[in-house]
């Protein structure tokens, strides 16, 4: 039997299904190299409020992933949210209770999604990468799949109030990054950041495949 947050979730991939089938066109790329089974992260750039229903719906995997705290104000928020495994997460600063809750995520063997970039891009640019990713997946030792994600920004980047309905979104998955690939090692200065810079460095790399960007 379905617990209700795998009710709710599914509920919200359909929804999500039917808005993209009328509104938007999106094609995904490299989802087959996403892990089947066991803890994985996928690693995203964040363009615009709209990626974590894009990734959702590419990844055949339910997914966790944290949302700013201020999300959660309202009761219907609070409700919601955590059933569509949503975790809260305070920006400012280190949210220790966050980051615990995704190391509890991945270690029960689900997904993560998590933004290298803690924020959303304010010029359609990537942005350098915060150490928290890096802090998770190396206590993990999770596979780490950096994900980029173009056109959201241009749909409903910080420039727009209202989401556009005029982009095509596409999806690009690069082939999972091991923790020999991330992790410098337990004894290294900075280590969270160095590979937090690795996994950023990662998704960087991907680009529109050309029959895509042509």
């Amino acid at each position: 039997m379905a617990t209700p947050e795998s009710f709710f979730y599914s509920m919200a991939r359909n929804l999500v299904s039917c808005v993209f089938d009328t509104v938007y066109r999106m094609e995904t790329h490299g989802a087959s190299g996403v892990p089947r089974r066991g803890p994985f992260i996928i690693a995203v750039n964040h363009a615009s409020l709209l990626d974590p229903p894009v990734v959702g719906f590419a990844v055949p995997r339910p997914l966790y992933f944290m949302a700013r705290r201020t999300l959660f104000k309202s009761r219907g928020a609070r409700w919601l949210f955590p059933k569509l495994n949503g975790i809260p997460i305070d920006r400012e600063g280190a949210d220790t209770g966050a980051l615990k809750k995704a190391l509890t995520v991945l270690r029960r063997g689900d997904g993560l999604l998590f933004f290298p970039e803690g924020t959303r891009t304010r010029d359609g640019n990537l942005n350098a990468a915060k150490p928290g990713i890096g802090m998770v997946a190396c206590r993990t030792r999770a596979p780490v799949v950096p994900t980029r994600i173009f056109g959201t920004y241009d749909a409903w980047g910080t420039h727009t109030r209202v989401p556009l309905f005029v982009s095509e979104f596409t999806v690009v998955f690069g082939r999972p990054l091991s923790v020999d690939q991330y992790d410098p090692g337990k004894g290294c200065k900075d280590r969270y950041q160095i590979a937090a810079d690795r996994i950023m460095g990662a998704i960087g790399d991907l680009s529109l495949p050309v029959e895509t960007a042509t």
